[in-house]
């Protein structure tokens, strides 16, 4: 963690805490590894945090990992203007809720640089889930982007049709 926590509003800091961060990505990750066969590639990631915490990004995902990255940003072209700067600066966001987990054994990332969840070490987070609807949204929605990447092509493809760069 920052050593300027306790400056960032109250808002933030509740939404934006490295271990609610850290289960969204120990969340995706464990969904794209049971899809995929093997952890989230580190740079994917990254992508986590910037789709399922904005509303705008969130409320317009599709509800089926099998629809097609491209098709969905072609449907919302917002996407590929306003994901970039979002993931930017979610990168020291979620930066600290991956050491976070690693610190805590809740993550693991590999030689190969996949991350993947430590079995056991997340808990079954149920008083998150019915926490809010917000709450259990970004928690569904951190899921779905796992399974759904595990479903997308190699992580230079999903960077590109979304715009970004690795």
């Amino acid at each position: 963690m920052t050593n300027d926590w306790l400056d960032r509003p109250s808002d933030h800091r509740s939404l934006h805490n490295p271990a609610f961060c850290g289960i969204l990505l120990a969340k995706a990750a464990k969904d794209y590894e049971e899809n995929a066969g093997h952890g989230m590639p580190l740079p994917l990631v990254f992508l986590i945090l910037p789709l399922s915490t904005p509303t705008v990004f969130r409320a317009s995902l599709p509800s089926n990992a099998a629809a097609s990255i491209a098709a969905w940003v072609a449907e919302h072209p917002y996407v590929r203007v306003g994901l970039a700067e979002s993931a930017r600066k979610c990168v020291p966001l979620t930066r600290e809720a991956l050491l976070f987990c690693i610190q805590r054994r809740a993550l693991a990332v590999n030689p190969a640089q996949y991350v993947s969840a430590v079995p056991r070490r997340i808990s079954q987070t149920t008083s998150l889930e019915t926490a809010s609807s917000t709450t259990q949204e970004m928690i569904s929605k951190a899921r779905f982007l796992g399974r759904w990447f595990a479903r997308s092509g190699g992580t230079s493809t999903i960077y590109f049709m979304l715009g970004l760069k690795p």
